[in-house]
């Protein structure tokens, strides 16, 4: 890994709670599909969200020559498969494509987490395992929360190597990754 990969985390960008935080992902996204030359995945943690960031930049004059597909717009083995027979191809996607995506070799250079994989909070399962935790007395951001995004967002990474000859980079937009002290989390669970 040490030798095949880079993390990359811009700091200058508004945390994922900013209402800035969608415009401004556009540009290092653009620029990251130029210098890999396509050949990424864009993992997001919501449909709203990816499809607002892939309505913004399907129509760009200088992503023209790489073909642009869309989680949704057909099915997970449709895509997965115009994805690697394309070269050049950019995957917008979220939830089930963190996991369980084998795509090695040149056919995927880059993997852009747009955000931390944290399970929203609304969700019924997390609500009663948060309620159950704060029952016996435990942080259920820390106990729960964190160590579910952890192993999602080890997944989203791994999506990169899938063989000893693998390269490429990882760009995650979320600076939380290094300005919260959870990051540490996120980051000692990655490999060196």
């Amino acid at each position: 890994y040490a030798q095949r990969t880079l993390l990359a985390i811009p700091t200058d960008l508004p945390g994922p709670s900013d209402p800035q935080f969608l415009p401004q992902i556009l540009e290092p996204i653009r620029r990251m599909i130029q210098v890999s030359q396509g050949n990424a995945f864009v993992l997001f943690t919501s449909y709203e969200m990816l499809q607002w960031v892939y309505e913004q930049l399907k129509g760009d004059p200088s992503l023209a020559q790489y073909l642009l597909l869309k989680q949704g717009d057909f099915s997970r083995h449709l895509l997965l498969q115009e994805f690697k027979e394309t070269s050049g191809s950019v995957l917008f996607a979220t939830n089930s494509f963190w996991e369980g995506v084998d795509v090695p070799g040149e056919a995927l250079r880059c993997v852009i987490i747009v955000k931390l994989p944290f399970i929203v909070p609304s969700e019924p399962i997390y609500q009663a395992c948060s309620e159950m935790l704060e029952r016996e007395g435990k942080d259920s951001f820390q106990t729960y929360a964190v160590p579910q995004a952890v192993i999602r967002f080890k997944q989203g990474f791994g999506r990169l190597m899938r063989t000893k000859s693998d390269r490429g980079c990882i760009v995650c937009l979320d600076h939380r990754l290094v300005k919260k002290g959870y990051g540490k989390q996120f980051l000692d669970s990655l490999p060196q």
